[in-house]
């Protein structure tokens, strides 16, 4: 009733002879000797991928990573991710062939190329000047106090409180890098908190009562404490207190149009060879043919580039000037002294003697008969060799 399954095979002995066997264990007791046909020879057996041929047949095989379709020749992709992720504990990514697994924001993948470990994205400190923070995996930078983040993300810049209204100072601020100090008025104090200013309640003292202040002329009392000042041609050093003199020559304060002496307090004009001192102090006036003749017979004081007609005596302002101290004005007593007495000594000779042409000084004329010189403006005396009570004033 049903067909036997048998194989056809060709034989090679003669005469050739088609035989149908039921089994390889017939064909053996036949002894024929065969030739297996390779199906895979002739268009790969109609294999997609790969053709395996066998003893009396042949099959299709895919490559790892795929699967016979149900045909038995196609192959389509196995997702291996299907079957338990692929074995990935966190996202496993199939493509074709393969496969491979994948770790969430702020894993990274173990050697084992399945398993995830949790990182620290701060390691490193990922490019924050101040503060690294993790935020669920990502690097988030941060400040300290008083700094806020600049344009990149990463570097810190300062916090001006005092311009953006920040401080809560009651009466100054001063800006300082990443904070800021309050300051206060004169007469308050800064309180415990470092922002509120106490008015000081203290016993009315007169600062300028002990040691004159610390000042070296004038005292004033003020509420922040001695204010000091200094006489006429004189200056406050740096540190406030102590005066020294103003050198009016090198300031460029004096009105000498020629020579300009200074001295303690003050200064002198004078002029060069062939000029006298007009009668402001300050101007030089030349001298005709006829004075410089008698200039030349003048018994004169003379220094390189100088031309005295008698000691430097103390210019006069007329302006205002603070009141010399008792010890100011005994120096100047003092000094007065001695330069009256130079200029006594270098004319003393003109007193004890009768009075001639020759003792003249400062452009003096000899008036025949008369017991003095007749003198220009300016100087006085016998010998003209006093600066007159006009140029004095100056």
């Amino acid at each position: 009733d049903s067909v036997p399954l048998c194989w056809c095979f060709c034989f090679v002995r003669e005469p050739l002879k088609t035989l149908c066997v039921s089994s390889y264990r017939e064909l053996i007791l036949f002894k024929y000797s065969f030739a297996d046909i390779n199906e895979c020879t002739t268009d790969n057996g109609g294999c997609q991928n790969q053709c395996c041929n066998t003893i009396g047949s042949y099959y299709c095989k895919c490559q790892a990573g795929q699967k016979l379709e149900k045909d038995g020749r196609g192959c389509e992709d196995v997702d291996e991710c299907a079957v338990v992720n692929g074995g990935c504990q966190q996202r496993c990514i199939n493509t074709l062939g393969t496969f491979h697994c994948e770790c969430d924001t702020g894993y990274r993948l173990h050697a084992d190329e399945r398993t995830c470990i949790k990182m620290d994205p701060c390691t490193g400190g990922n490019g924050c000047v101040h503060i690294c923070q993790n935020e669920n995996g990502v690097a988030r930078c941060a400040c300290h106090p008083g700094f806020q983040l600049s344009e990149d993300k990463k570097a810190c810049v300062d916090i001006n409180e005092c311009a953006e209204g920040l401080a809560p100072c009651s009466h100054h601020c001063v800006n300082t890098v990443g904070s800021f100090t309050c300051g206060c008025h004169p007469g308050f104090e800064l309180g415990a908190d470092g922002k509120q200013c106490y008015r000081i309640e203290l016993e009315i003292v007169n600062s300028c009562e002990k040691n004159n202040g610390g000042c070296s002329h004038h005292c004033e009392h003020a509420v922040g404490g001695p204010r000091c000042s200094c006489n006429h041609g004189h200056r406050l050093d740096s540190d406030e207190k102590t005066c020294i003199d103003l050198d009016e020559c090198e300031s460029g304060e004096a009105c000498c149009t020629q020579l300009c002496i200074n001295y303690l307090g003050g200064y002198e004009c004078s002029c060069r060879e062939g000029f006298r001192i007009s009668s402001d102090g300050c101007t030089c006036d030349a001298l005709d043919d006829d004075e410089l003749e008698e200039e030349e017979e003048l018994d004169i004081v003379r220094f390189p580039g100088l031309l005295f007609k008698s000691a430097p005596q103390l210019l006069h302002y007329g302006a205002t000037s603070l009141p010399l101290t008792q010890e100011e004005e005994d120096d100047e007593e003092e000094e007065g002294e001695d330069i009256r007495g130079e200029s006594t000594a270098l004319h003393r000779v003109a007193h004890n003697c009768s009075l001639s042409c020759e003792d003249c000084m400062n452009g003096g004329r000899c008036q025949e008969g008369d017991s003095r010189c007749s003198c220009p403006v300016g100087w006085g005396d016998i010998l003209c060799n006093e600066i007159s009570d006009t140029l004095k004033r100056w």
